[in-house]
This record gives C-alpha cells, structure tokens and sequence, in this order.
C-alpha cells in the first residue's frame, strides 16, 4: 500500500520479503512489488524498477474485466498473470469512512480500476466481493500485516495509523483483518480518540466474507500465536 507516501507499508518489510523469496530459490525477475501507480509508489521511497533484470517494482496496468456489485471493473494484470500473490498491507484505522479499518481485504483497492466507486454504502460488496474474485481468492498465499509504527498517530490523510513495533502474519485474510480490528479498537482507546467504533463498523464486512468463504471472523476460531524476537 503506497497511497500515501508517509503512511504506506514500509519498503524495508517489502525487501525483507523479496529477499526471504530469493534464498527460497525464485529468481529475482519472477518477482514483482506492485501497487496501483508508479509515481506513488516512487514517492513512498520503493526502488521502481522495470529493466526485466532483478526485483520488478512499478504501477499495475489494469484490463481484466470482472463484475463486482453488479458494476464492471478492470482488475490488476500483474495479479491476473501472476502464479502466488503476498499481501502486505499496513493497519489504519478509517471510521470516518465507515469501514472501520483498512487492511488486508481493503489493500486490493489498489488491485482494481474503480476504487473509488465502492466507498460508503456499496464498501461492504465491494470490497467482499472484490476479494473473493478468483484471482485475488485463489492466489493469496499469505498476507503479512505491517504494524511497525513506533507509534499510533493521526496522518493528515485524516486516517490513524496503527502502531504496534509488531508483523501480524496468517494464511487468512478475514482472520487477520479480524484480529487487526481488534488491535486497532484498542489503539483507539489508548490513544483516548473518540468512542471506537472500529469492531461496530468492521463486523458487516467481515461476517459477509466469511460468509462467502474467504475465511474465518469467528474470534473464539482463530488461533493467535505471539512470537517474541529475543
């Protein structure tokens, strides 16, 4: 996620992966970063690069057509044509949006062409039915939660970013984005910003993709295991 430049996943985590991937034995020019535009990407510090040589890092072109809450939509090519997608966004909390957060299931709003046409009250299809579009479903290999702000703070894009010094990692999107409301609510409240409404406004969305089988919302299901770095 690098839509905005001080509050985007951090390019370090990105590289940490990259490289995690390399020494598993894929050739650097199998894998691409990418994000919905290049100059963004460019302004949140990440090492563009489209040489077919190395890392690949630039702005997706979109051409795919599918439908998503009865309206068509051009999804990403770089996923279409991809083998295995990693998701890493970065938690924040939107409760002026009415989506409560954003994190691993609203992070493909850089994945498609019409974002914007899926704010307010269509954000529960569209981003439920976005994520459960095969090539999002069924090439989602993990997702690794980026909450490594040293601290929670207000960003001037109106959004309050997550801190947390922690990586949130699952196989799950809905059980990541489940635990990643529950980490945000209390963020909130520390932090002593208004009343929460982080659990209120994200339990819509999160059934509604249980529902259809992205996985699971269900607290007392989902295992959260912490692992302490000594």
């Amino acid at each position: 996620n690098t839509l905005f430049s001080n509050d985007c996943t951090h390019p370090l985590l990105v590289q940490a992966v990259t490289d995690s991937l390399q020494k598993a034995g894929i050739p650097a020019e199998h894998i691409i970063i990418y994000d919905r535009k290049t100059d963004e990407m460019e302004r949140a510090r990440y090492p563009v690069n489209s040489d077919k040589t190395g890392v690949q890092c630039y702005g997706t072109t979109f051409s795919q057509v599918y439908n998503i809450g009865g309206k068509d939509i051009l999804l990403s090519d770089i996923l279409h044509e991809c083998d295995a997608l990693i998701n890493i966004p970065i938690l924040t909390g939107i409760t002026f949006f009415g989506a409560g957060i954003s994190f691993a299931l609203k992070n493909h709003f850089g994945t498609f062409n019409k974002p914007r046409e899926f704010h307010g009250e269509k954000f529960l299809q569209g981003v439920t039915e976005l994520n459960a579009l095969p090539p999002i479903k069924n090439k989602t290999r993990l997702i690794i939660g980026d909450i490594l702000k040293n601290k929670s703070y207000r960003s001037r894009h109106g959004r309050f970013v997550i801190g947390g010094k922690h990586i949130l990692m699952s196989y799950d999107p809905v059980a990541i984005d489940t635990i990643g409301a529950h980490i945000a609510e209390e963020a909130y409240s520390i932090e002593g910003k208004e009343t929460p409404v982080v659990i209120v406004q994200s339990n819509p969305w999160l059934i509604r993709a249980t529902e259809l089988g992205l996985g699971c919302s269900n607290l007392k299901e989902i295992d959260l295991i912490e692992k302490n770095k000594v």
